[in-house]
């Protein structure tokens, strides 16, 4: 795929995206280089692009300015299948980490255009412990699917000796012996019920305002951001679209 000549947003307007099919083998819908406004860096750009690992449905988005040197990008696979889009991995220079660049926020507004122009019905990712709370922010729900991953996980909210978190403690506790005594014998309403408890837990540490600190998740979890949630929250994202210069509403 041509990359288009960058144009540089000097007037700080709203850009509308481009979409168009990658090529004419892969109809996935992707956008065309987006100047966006940072800052702090000023005039970058947002770009997507095949990723070199050679399967048919995996890209890359690029944040990068217009000497084409890298600030972060953001790996992710698209299954027609089932109609989802899943984030394998993003990365931000060491540099430009929790300094307020908003790296992140921009990649996860690109990897919801890919989802709405390809007909999607959700994002699924496989969250770091050190990220869950990100994600979070962004409108990620917990989808535990296995009991184990779900014990991990309670077994965080008992330990968390809060005063403001000891009715969720006290459900964990309650929901670990259930499961110690084999009374889960319906995996999935297990792991639901786990679920809307770890959302409950994050939706709570979040409005201390501290991006969850001292209410840590030592495990990795699956997690999800559909359609109908994003539906629900198109206000906060339409904000975020503005706040970096792109005209896209939801």
């Amino acid at each position: 795929m041509k990359t288009l000549p960058l144009k540089i947003n000097t007037f700080h307007t709203l850009i509308k995206p481009e979409w168009k099919k990658f090529d004419k083998y892969n109809t996935t819908k992707v956008f065309s280089d987006i100047p966006v406004e940072n800052d702090i860096l000023k005039n970058l750009f947002l770009a997507v692009r095949k990723s070199n690992d050679g399967r048919f449905n995996n890209f890359v988005v690029e944040i990068k300015n217009n000497m084409n040197k890298i600030f972060a990008l953001n790996i992710f696979s698209i299954n027609l299948a089932n109609k989802s889009l899943f984030g394998e991995n993003m990365i931000v220079n060491m540099e430009y980490r929790r300094k307020n660049y908003r790296f992140g926020e921009l990649m996860r507004l690109a990897s919801i255009m890919e989802m709405i122009e390809n007909k999607l019905n959700s994002i699924k990712i496989y969250s770091k412990n050190s990220a869950i709370y990100f994600h979070s922010k962004y409108k990620f729900k917990p989808a535990i699917q296995s009991v184990e991953e779900a014990d991990n996980v309670l077994k965080a909210i008992t330990n968390d000796s809060s005063q403001n978190f000891c009715d969720l403690s006290l459900n964990a506790q309650k929901m670990l012996k259930e499961s110690s005594q084999k009374k889960n014998k319906n995996v999935n309403d297990f792991c639901g019920r786990t679920n809307k408890l770890l959302m409950r837990y994050l939706e709570r540490a979040l409005k201390e305002g501290n991006n969850g600190k001292g209410h840590p998740i030592s495990e990795n979890i699956a997690m999800i951001l559909d359609m109908k949630t994003i539906k629900e929250n198109k206000d906060f994202f339409n904000e975020l679209y503005k706040k970096h210069g792109i005209d896209y509403k939801i």
